[in-house]
């Protein structure tokens, strides 16, 4: 190509033709190579999503699961006592005042019912004790009266 021979000319455009011919043949491949690997790792991204989501799912329902066992022993520890608290209550409305109130010992709401019904049956058995001291009382007066209203009539 120095001497600016036409043929050598030649020769180096059909040699740079191949050489152009075999970059775009190795950019070909490379380009089929990088879509097979994105599509390689796609798959494998979507794979491990889905492995995620089955993971997620699995851990969703063992909470939700134990959610509900809470929730169930939760309400069992309320209801237990108020049940029994509403036992007592109906032996107090029936007038046995001897019945052991449950929950005294309890330091919840419960407790707290139980504490203040407590003081009210307390304050009615009091209540009940004078009432019955008053009628005692009055008893007492009348037989006392009608013996006196006896002995004058007597007379």
């Amino acid at each position: 190509m120095a001497d600016g021979d036409a043929g050598s000319a030649m020769m180096f455009i059909k040699g740079a033709e191949r050489s152009f011919a075999e970059i775009e043949q190795l950019t070909d491949d490379l380009i089929m190579h990088s879509s097979e690997s994105k599509d390689r790792e796609i798959a494998r991204a979507g794979m491990k999503l889905e492995q995620q989501q089955l993971m997620l799912t699995g851990v969703l329902l063992v909470v939700a699961f134990l959610g509900v066992v809470v929730s169930f022993l939760i309400g069992r520890n309320i209801s237990r006592p108020v049940v029994a608290m509403s036992k007592a209550m109906h032996q107090l409305a029936v007038g046995n005042f001897d019945v052991q109130l449950p929950g005294l010992d309890r330091r919840d709401e419960v407790g707290q019912m139980a504490k203040a019904l407590n003081e009210a049956v307390g304050g009615i058995r009091d209540a009940l004790s004078e009432v019955r001291g008053s009628a005692d009382s009055l008893a007492s007066a009348s037989q006392s009266r009608r013996r006196s209203s006896s002995a004058i009539d007597a007379r």
